[in-house]
C-alpha cells in the first residue's frame, strides 16, 4: 500500500523548490534545453533497462519457475499501486 504521508511530503517538496526558483526569478526549476537538443536522436527503451535486457527476461520468464515468480510478484506490485490510486487519493495532493 503506498504511504500517503510520505507520497504529499514528496509532493509538497517538489512544489516548495519549483515556487522558491520561480521567486528568486530563475523561471522554471527543470531545464529542459538538453532534452530539446537531443529528443529526436534518443531510441527507446533510453533507460538503464535495454531491448536485449527485456527479451533475456522474457525467455527467464518462459524457461525459469524463480523468474515467472518474479515477473507475478512484481505485477502484483504494480496492480496494487494502480489500484491505489484513486479520485480520493490524487485529492490528497490538492489542497
Amino acid at each position: 500500500m503506498l504511504d500517503h504521508g510520505l507520497m504529499q511530503g514528496l509532493g509538497l517538496s517538489a512544489i516548495l523548490a519549483l515556487a522558491a526558483c520561480v521567486a528568486e526569478g530563475q523561471g522554471s526549476a527543470i531545464d529542459y534545453s538538453a532534452w530539446e537538443r537531443y529528443r529526436e536522436g534518443v531510441q527507446h527503451p533510453c533507460a538503464a533497462i535495454k531491448p536485449q535486457d527485456l527479451e533475456r527476461a522474457r525467455r527467464n520468464i518462459e524457461r525459469y519457475e524463480w523468474a515467472r515468480k518474479y515477473a507475478e510478484g512484481v505485477q502484483r506490485g504494480a496492480d496494487d499501486l494502480v489500484a491505489a490510486v484513486d479520485a480520493a487519493w490524487l485529492a490528497t495532493f490538492i489542497e
